[in-house]
């Protein structure tokens, strides 16, 4: 750690997040990162992630939780509380209101850049649902062409019982 003239701690960029006063939220919410790592509690499963990964949908509340700037009430706020800081836990941790079995997806998809299906008892509306409460707009416009790709298949398939049905 650095002392800064004024007699606040701060974190060196490389060890323990972005540079910020250790006197707010703001210092105890670079504790949650890792090195380039990030914690996430998404309904009390823990999830690691690589900032870069993060990032890379610019406009979505996960990359909000790697901005340098980032002011932990004020995203807990503008995400409708669907993301806070807790200090109170080891090393503190981001906690999000998310579906952990969805979040996996979401991940693979800000890591790769693609989702290739999902489980059986997975649906593409509900992982649907996760991208927009992030504000993952790529990963939204994926789901909901998927989302039409299936319904086409379907309205295919009914046509084919239909027209079968008829012949035999």
């Amino acid at each position: 750690m650095n002392n800064s003239n004024n007699g606040n701690l701060s974190f060196d960029s490389d060890v323990g997040g972005p540079m910020r006063k250790s006197n707010s939220n703001i210092s105890l919410a670079s504790s949650a990162y890792i090195g380039g790592w990030v914690v996430l509690d998404i309904l009390g499963k823990e999830f690691r992630a690589s900032k870069i990964s993060l990032a890379r949908d610019p406009t979505s509340y996960l990359a909000r939780i790697v901005d340098e700037d980032v002011d932990p009430d004020q995203l807990f706020t503008d995400s409708g509380g669907l993301i806070s800081f807790n200090p109170d836990s080891s090393n503190g941790r981001w906690q999000l209101d998310a579906n952990p079995d969805y979040f996996e997806y979401i991940l693979k998809y800000l890591r790769i850049g693609k989702i290739n299906g999902v489980k059986p008892g997975h649906s593409w509306e509900d992982l649907l649902d996760e991208a927009e409460l992030l504000k993952l707009s790529k990963l939204a416009d994926i789901c909901r062409q998927k989302i039409h790709e299936k319904n086409v298949m379907q309205q295919r398939v009914f046509i084919l019982k239909n027209i079968f049905s008829l012949i035999f």
